[in-house]
């Protein structure tokens, strides 16, 4: 299957050395994600530590998402590995959601084209903010805290169609151009057709060919 939206029902679970990694790396006032980890900051072992979290979190992110982007539905079969994004929800550049570099639900895989420049990279998509994580509300469809079923419909359509006049919905389909070209080739393969020939197989696959080439 080449596509597939759905939310994410679990998140990463971190064992006790990680969480108390994860509360020392979310309580600084500076960027810990990609910072250098200096010794007059965190204890040594520190850089390595936070590798293997991250990596952590992206080997078992595969296993949840099931392999498919978090916001478009994608496949990450489609694009190689380097293009695969650890994404943070909430963006982790924020002085406000700093707190949340690390937190499990704040994390998602996403695809370079639903992450890069033209579509969220850091946008800001919250419309209530708490310190409580699992109550804050934002104006995309959150991949862990909302059902997906409820805002937006793939069903029956290979095109993402809005439930219930959802503002959410509305606003991730626009957002993550879900009908974009690109993503209803793929639904229309994956939803309109019991057994897929050549012929189809090769405009599908010209098809994504030309997009990887404008990227």
């Amino acid at each position: 299957m080449m596509y597939q939206l759905k939310n994410i029902t679990t998140s990463v679970t971190y064992n006790a050395e990680e969480l108390e990694l994860v509360a020392l790396l979310n309580s600084k006032p500076f960027d810990t994600w990609n910072c250098k980890c200096p010794l007059t900051e965190f204890p040594r072992g520190t850089s390595t530590a936070r590798k293997n979290l991250k990596d952590k979190l992206k080997r078992e992110l595969l296993v949840i998402q099931e392999n498919y982007c978090a916001y478009c539905g994608i496949n990450f079969c489609l694009v190689t590995n380097s293009k695969i994004h650890r994404d943070h929800v909430l963006p982790k550049n924020t002085e406000r959601y700093r707190k949340f570099t690390y937190e499990s639900k704040n994390i998602v895989l996403s695809c370079d084209t639903c992450n890069g420049l033209d579509i969220k990279k850091d946008k800001d998509y919250v419309t209530y903010y708490s310190d409580d994580y699992d109550s804050i509300k934002t104006s995309i469809v959150h991949p862990h805290l909302d059902n997906v079923e409820e805002h937006i419909n793939l069903n029956n359509s290979i095109y993402a169609e809005v439930v219930n006049d959802s503002q959410k919905g509305k606003m991730s389909i626009i957002e993550f151009e879900l009908n974009c070209e690109r993503n209803l080739v793929l639904r229309g393969k994956l939803m309109q057709r019991t057994t897929v020939n050549t012929a189809e197989e090769q405009l599908v696959d010209s098809i994504m060919g030309h997009f990887r080439q404008l990227r």
